[in-house]
């Protein structure tokens, strides 16, 4: 077997090794996937914003899904990645606040936020949950590694991928962000 094939099979194993938390409890993917069709809904009947955070590859995956949500989701959405931003909050408070912050003077209860990180241990992101949980907006995480991630083992609705690579976790993140647009938007490969 190629290294490709290899590499396309851990894809999939990861992939439907998926698991999913809710606030500590187990939950079947198909039925956290319906979970977030119904937050996304409540953020765009409240008049809501969605959040995203990540660092490095995560972060292009953050700005290419607040685009995505705003664009084809008529739904107001956000990455923090505007470079001016990032190293500004960065050099005067700290790098660990660069999510947190903004989120402290945007977020609201009707709002969610997103993040995304493959190891699910970055100090700005778990800044992020933490600042979410604060001001009590829900929190949806991606993340990999390690099934004891702070992301997980934080956030309000958790989306953990078995992986040991940054490529096998940023491919299944980007994977799962698209099939949750996608679904919201009802479009399908297959009809």
């Amino acid at each position: 077997m190629s290294y490709l094939h290899k590499y396309f099979g851990a894809i999939n194993a990861a992939l439907e090794s998926t698991e999913v938390t809710r606030n500590g409890t187990p939950v079947k993917l198909a039925a956290a996937l319906d979970q977030l069709i119904t937050l996304s809904q409540e953020v765009k009947s409240n008049r809501g914003t969605k959040y995203f955070c990540g660092n490095g590859a995560s972060a292009a995956m953050a700005s290419h899904f607040a685009l995505d949500w705003l664009k084809a989701a008529d739904l107001k959405a956000i990455a923090f990645n505007d470079p001016v931003s990032l190293t500004a909050v960065a050099n005067d408070v700290s790098f660990e606040q660069v999510f947190s912050l903004p989120l402290s003077r945007l977020a609201e209860k009707k709002d969610l936020v997103v993040t995304i990180s493959s190891s699910g241990n970055s100090p700005s992101v778990v800044a992020a949950i933490a600042e979410a949980h604060r001001l009590r907006v829900p929190c949806v995480t991606f993340s990999g590694f390690r099934p004891d991630n702070q992301s997980r083992q934080n956030g309000d609705l958790n989306f953990y991928v078995p992986c040991r690579t940054y490529g096998v976790a940023e491919s299944c993140h980007q994977i799962l962000l698209h099939a949750w647009l996608d679904h919201y938007l009802r479009l399908s490969e297959w009809s």
